[in-house]
């Protein structure tokens, strides 16, 4: 009986955590661990090297220490760890073998052994000599994220050489990078006078006094720390330098990895399938995506967001985080979802206008200043017409659906001010930044100087139409559901007007695609891009031409079904390269809108394989049972070989999770 009754309250403990921990996954640590070499998850803790620009192809090997960064205010770039041999020559040790999760990395090589993790405002790395008795790190830190985003803020620099510590101080934020376990410490505008002092030459005289100087004019600095066996690096953010945590390595990795295990499963849903492939994209797709996740508490980013790309795209940018906001639905939260609204209503001008991007480090004073006088610019595409679909489902809406209204309302009252030059009710694209699809080739023709990138002649684009008629449909039901009919009956009526003109003037019946619109003289740009599909999204769209958009072109191996599809260009345009940005490579969150669209209008099966192939593209690669290569959330990809272009860790990207969710959790 006393067993009976201790066995009832074990049961019942269980049940209780199973409630509150109403996600249960696999053990997290098998799924995530890795040890390959021919890509590193860009997650803080395995970062690699930056390349000097971040769409070039090759990543250099990976410096010990990695890389750290104070988004949009200054970045430690690269991280190297040096000995000598028995002949006194000094050596730049290169990781030739590493095992990482999200919350820990260890590289190593014949002479030294590096663990790296991240916490909260906080970075850490651990250095032991294996061999030699005598290391040197050098830490290259610069005064802007990234190789051509400089940052023009002041950051003050100091240098406590007794204590080990190095003060980089930007308005009210201090960063701290102190170490334990060092003999002498220096700072240097180059590396090489810092190695030589480690050779042990006498001759070299380092002034610390013109190195603070050269900080302020050229932004870069060295940090050279000698130490015998072992040395801890910590590098902290914080608004009070005296409260400075400086924890234990392995009590900030074990707090990391708590960190991670929360958030799995308090808030992401386990899968179904046991296909590892599947498996491995979704749950390295929730790590990346997570990874971005940013408090804002400045400037024009009082709340949190998701930045697209923290070493390379630190900002909150308008049409990413609506993607980001259809992907939040699948978790266990009911803010999160709208919480990308909020930075955007803050600074939304008093014309209405949204700005495109918001940042950490933006002047909010100022930028209002400036659009109250000037008025506002454009943002980025009106995509969160698709994603309201998806938020109205989240228990969230409730509460939110008033800002939505509000804020896009005003938008689009903005956008036929601002953007409908010929008052006909289609609204247009003035610059191609702002079009998102940066240098897309049906843009080509509208430029007034040689050249295929930034400000145009006017378009009217098959995608912010389409998008700004769903926007008018929510905004419809909103105003509808509040009782205000007269406003519904406004927003309903021009959805229709929008979607009128889209079937008539952007259809071609020839070639059987959608084509934007050159203002000017009313002529189809006749260049097929993705874009051309997302006409599909229009309520009750004519179904003879959704099936000619899909079995002529989507389907077509010749023009937009390549080996990993849909390319953002057709294969067989004069324009299709399968490498340049929007010129023909693959982007994940256009598949995802494709996928959306074809089952929509009923072509699931279709759906189900553009997401496979979607996995496949961005997943893992076994052999056997073995992972070769863990999956890569890139920018964007070729569509013929499936390299990984752009920039890595991009959140959008990690919509390939939605997919699975959708299509492939069986």
């Amino acid at each position: 009986m006393k067993n009976l009754f201790f066995a009832f309250f074990a049961l019942l403990f269980i049940s209780q955590v199973n409630s509150q921990n109403a996600y249960l996954h696999p053990d997290l640590e098998s799924i995530f661990k890795c040890s390959d070499l021919s890509y590193l998850n860009h997650n803080f803790v395995t970062s690699h090297n930056p390349t000097p620009h971040g769409w070039e192809r090759f990543t250099h090997a990976q410096s010990p220490i990695g890389r750290f960064t104070f988004p949009d205010v200054m970045a430690m770039h690269t991280g190297d760890v040096y000995t000598t041999d028995k002949k006194g020559t000094v050596i730049n040790q290169i990781i030739t073998e590493q095992e990482w999760v999200p919350w820990l990395y260890k590289g190593q090589n014949d002479n030294i052994l590096v663990k790296r993790t991240v916490g909260k405002d906080i970075f850490m790395a651990e250095v032991t000599l294996k061999k030699q008795d005598k290391g040197l790190v050098v830490l290259e830190f610069n005064k802007f994220t990234d190789h051509y985003y400089r940052n023009p803020n002041d950051i003050e620099l100091s240098f406590n050489k007794q204590k080990n510590v190095i003060i980089f101080k930007w308005k009210e934020y201090y960063t701290v990078v102190s170490f334990s376990g060092n003999t002498t410490l220096e700072i240097c505008q180059d590396p090489q006078p810092i190695i030589r002092q480690f050779n042990g030459f006498n001759d070299v005289v380092i002034n610390e006094k013109s190195v603070v100087g050269c900080w302020q004019r050229n932004g870069t600095v060295y940090i050279g720390a000698t130490f015998d066996n072992k040395i801890d690096i910590t590098i902290e953010v914080t608004k009070n330098q005296q409260e400075i945590k400086h924890p234990e390595f392995e009590t900030l990795s074990s707090n990391s990895k708590q960190y991670w295990n929360s958030f799995f499963n308090s808030k992401v849903p386990p899968l179904k399938t046991n296909d590892l492939v599947i498996r491995d994209a979704y749950y390295f797709a929730w790590t990346s995506f997570w990874s971005n996740y940013s408090e804002g508490g400045n400037g024009m980013t009082p709340y949190p967001y998701f930045s697209s790309a923290k070493y390379m795209y630190p900002a909150q940018f308008y049409w990413d985080e609506v993607f980001h906001a259809a992907l939040l639905t699948n978790l266990k939260d009911t803010a999160l979802p709208f919480q990308f609204l909020k930075n955007f209503a803050y600074c939304q001008a008093p014309d209405g206008g949204i700005p495109g991007s918001v940042s950490f480090t933006g002047d909010f004073e100022s930028y209002l200043k400036r659009v109250t006088k000037n008025g506002s610019s454009d943002a980025q595409p009106s995509v969160i017409g698709v994603s309201l679909h998806f938020l109205k489902q989240n228990a969230g809406w409730k509460n939110n659906s008033k800002l939505i209204y509000d804020l896009f309302s005003k938008n689009i009252e903005w956008l036929y001010k601002n953007r409908d030059s010929n008052n006909d009710g289609l609204v247009e694209f003035v610059n191609s930044y702002t079009s998102g699809c940066d240098n897309s080739p049906r843009f080509d023709s509208l430029y007034e100087e040689k050249g295929r990138i930034g400000k145009m002649r006017p378009i009217q684009s098959v995608e912010q139409n389409t998008w700004l008629c769903l926007l008018h449909n929510e905004l419809a039901e909103i105003a509808g559901q509040s009782g205000d009919e007269t406003t519904a009956a406004d927003h309903r009526n021009k959805a229709r007007l929008l979607q009128e003109k889209i079937e008539k003037y952007m259809w071609d019946e020839k070639t059987g695609f959608y084509y934007d619109i050159e203002v000017a003289n009313n002529r189809k740009i006749m260049v097929k891009t993705q874009m051309g599909f997302m006409a599909m999204f229009l309520p009750g769209v004519n179904k003879d031409r959704v099936k000619r958009l899909v079995k002529e072109h989507l389907l077509n191996p010749l023009e937009f079904w390549t080996k990993y599809p849909v390319p953002s260009v057709a294969m067989d345009e004069p324009a299709f390269t399968n490498d340049d940005m929007w010129r023909g490579p693959v982007w994940i969150n256009i598949n995802w809108l494709i996928c959306i669209a074809l089952e929509q209008n009923g072509y699931r099966e279709e759906a189900r394989e553009l997401a496979l192939k979607t996995v496949e593209l961005v997943g893992p690669v076994y052999k056997g049972t073995q992972r070769t290569r863990t999956p890569r959330m890139n920018e964007w990809y070729n569509p013929l070989t499936g390299e990984p272009l752009g920039n890595e860790n991009l959140s959008w990207s990690s919509l390939v999770a939605d997919l699975i969710l959708r299509f492939l959790n069986e």
